[in-house]
């Protein structure tokens, strides 16, 4: 198991890579894609695990999507509080740890409950509660945006 975290982490600069690329065009897309690629991914993994090495090949695009969402969420929130940049990412930071303590606790509790096949179905409503929020945060971020604001007036 130990080298397939090891794997997870090299790939998972490759998500890095990516994210830093394309997140500056679009952090909230690159989030939304990070979130949408790993239930799919990890589907794919868990049917083709024992059958063939095949496998590896949609788990590494699941640790690279992953990787690449802690990216883009860092890079949006640091875009939305420039005036606190540093503390964005330390929250943005905290904030992943936390969701990969999380995932990791429920995807044990998944395990244990109902075997390694129920991990797929699990993840995917997790990617779907996922993306809720993300729609949830873009609806949010215009609305917030669109307000105008009425000058002060001078006495």
């Amino acid at each position: 198991m130990a080298w397939y975290l090891v794997g997870v982490g090299i790939v998972g600069l490759f998500g890095n890579g990516m994210a830093g690329q394309y997140g500056d065009r679009s952090a909230m897309g690159v989030t939304v894609l990070s979130l949408a690629v790993p239930p799919a991914a990890s589907l794919a993994t868990i049917t083709l695990t024992g059958r063939t090495m095949l496998f590896l090949i949609p788990f590494a695009i699941w640790g690279a999507a992953g990787n690449a969402g802690v990216i883009a969420n860092q890079l949006r929130v640091m875009n939305e509080a420039p005036e606190a940049r540093a503390f964005a990412s330390a929250l943005s930071v905290t904030i992943a740890q936390v969701g990969i303590g999380l995932g990791a606790l429920i995807g044990g509790k998944v395990i244990d409950a109902e075997r390694l096949a129920a991990l797929a179905s699990a993840n995917a409503a997790i990617g779907i509660a996922g993306l809720a929020v993300a729609l949830l945060i873009v609806v949010t971020v215009r609305r917030s945006k669109q307000q105008v604001v009425p000058a002060a007036c001078d006495p």
